[in-house]
């Protein structure tokens, strides 16, 4: 299937994202040790007070690319959802983390967490999130808006996903989109030639 990837986690409720059709891999290590779960056709974490990391696994992602999503629910509570960016097996990832109050920038290598960048900026129902990763630059958007960015170069290369903290339907997202830097999906661009004969200037001797 050609990028951009794409999900609207329409599903049974309680269905757990390795388990919603294919596409999926979950990431496990460290702290990563929870899920992510379908809930009213939208995706929430599944976690417990554990994290939950997913990657998109059916394409090839260049190092650049994007991921993001619909928030559909978001509570103040410690209830996190977000979407992610190179994610690769076992446990390495950044992840936009967000609730209603507060987001951040989290990063684990190999099962090993550091909080990058945060922000109080409010997530609302209906806000689009969107995580970048460009060279050594993490940027998040909120509806194409800058919120937060971060230079790191702990990875270079993986997947876009989905990810989240702790256990409960109240934070979801829906409507995913992941996709390669640069590229506008379904098209490209056609540059038309016009060759144009000019008029041959006469001489007289």
């Amino acid at each position: 299937m050609p990028l951009p990837a794409t999900d609207t986690f329409t599903d049974t409720d309680g269905v757990q994202i390795a388990n919603h059709g294919t596409g999926w891999t979950l990431l496990n290590g460290g702290d990563i040790q929870g899920d992510l779960d379908i809930q009213s056709n939208s995706l929430a974490s599944d976690a417990a007070s554990q994290n939950g990391i997913a990657f998109w696994d059916n394409d090839a992602f260049n190092a650049d690319h994007y991921s993001k999503a619909t928030i559909v629910a978001i509570t103040s509570a410690s209830v996190y959802i977000g979407v992610t960016t190179r994610c690769s097996s076992p446990s390495s990832a950044w992840l936009f983390n967000v609730h209603s109050g507060n987001s951040y920038i989290d990063e684990w290598v190999n099962g090993t967490y550091s909080g990058l960048a945060s922000s109080i900026d409010t997530i609302v129902v209906n806000d689009v999130i969107r995580m970048e990763a460009e060279g050594t630059t993490v940027r998040c958007k909120v509806n194409d808006v800058e919120i937060m960015s971060v230079t790191d170069t702990s990875l270079t290369t993986g997947a876009a996903g989905v990810g989240g903290h702790s256990d409960g339907a109240t934070s979801r997202i829906d409507n995913l989109e992941g996709g390669n830097l640069g590229v506008v999906a379904g098209k490209s661009r056609q540059i038309n030639i016009i060759q144009t004969q000019l008029p041959i200037r006469q001489l007289r001797i």
